[in-house]
């Protein structure tokens, strides 16, 4: 399945995509809602990498990009 395609489904079981918040070399950014119970619990944002990023085979790469988001997320109180 495309990405673009993506958009209303939800994704392990409490992910909903709703919308592309940018593009950049590694991949595309991604608006999503994190639900429990069908209920908004709070706004998460999912990074799908390219193809061609992930041929690179830039792990180290890859991981420092989502570090400093994930600390920020990780801090931040739910909605």
């Amino acid at each position: 399945m495309k990405v673009n395609e993506l958009a209303g489904e939800v994704l392990a079981g409490k992910y909903s995509l709703q919308r592309v918040l940018g593009k950049g070399n590694f991949g595309t950014v991604y608006l999503m809602h994190e639900l429990l119970d069908g209920q908004l619990v709070r706004e998460a944002a999912l990074k799908l990498y390219s193809p061609e990023a992930s041929r690179l085979g830039n792990v180290e790469g890859m991981l420092a990009d989502c570090a400093f988001p994930a600390r920020i997320m990780s801090s931040s109180a739910s909605l």
